[in-house]
């Protein structure tokens, strides 16, 4: 008698990656709005992919989705979030991929920490090692220094390294 085969076979991982990287940020099915950063940006999000991919958000959905019809629940304020660092993050829990810039990988970084996402996290800190400089260094030792996070994960008494931060302090 012959034997039963299986095989586990994959589509097309990029495609498929990009079907749902046009969901980040896009109202169309969403069920979760965050008002984000001290300007209360509204960035739109999808409840399953959080809870599956992020434990640190699983709180803050643990209420059950409202009913066909009902109202939409009321957003998710995250104030100390940086917008442009929020959605990377989301880019990171939907498509796995995360594009980074020495303005947002140090924002994205403390954000990885926040909502215990070790791989991003990871990314991060490769991205930050691999492009540390004289201009960055001071930035990334404030964000790995430990201790609680203030607003925008500065620690308290260390000025800025970036000259317009200085001045405009």
């Amino acid at each position: 008698m012959a034997r039963p085969r299986s095989a586990r076979l994959h589509g097309d991982a990029d495609g498929f990656r990009a079907a749902l990287a046009s969901l980040v940020d896009s109202p169309q099915f969403s069920d979760v709005t965050f008002l984000v950063g001290r300007e209360r940006r509204k960035v739109f999000a999808h409840r399953c992919i959080l809870a599956c991919r992020c434990p640190g958000l699983r709180g803050l959905l643990d209420s059950p989705p409202p009913a066909p019809g009902a109202p939409a629940p009321a957003p998710i304020a995250l104030s100390s979030a940086q917008p442009e660092a929020f959605l990377a993050m989301l880019e990171f829990l939907y498509t796995n991929r995360v594009h980074l810039t020495s303005v947002t990988a140090l924002e994205v970084l403390a954000s990885s920490v926040e909502y215990g996402l070790d791989d991003l996290r990871q990314l991060c800190v490769e991205f930050v090692m691999g492009t540390l400089s004289v201009e960055t260094a001071c930035e990334a030792l404030q964000v790995s220094t430990p201790g609680p996070p203030t607003a925008g994960h500065r620690l308290p008494g260390v000025p800025s390294c970036r000259p317009a931060e200085r001045e405009g302090s």
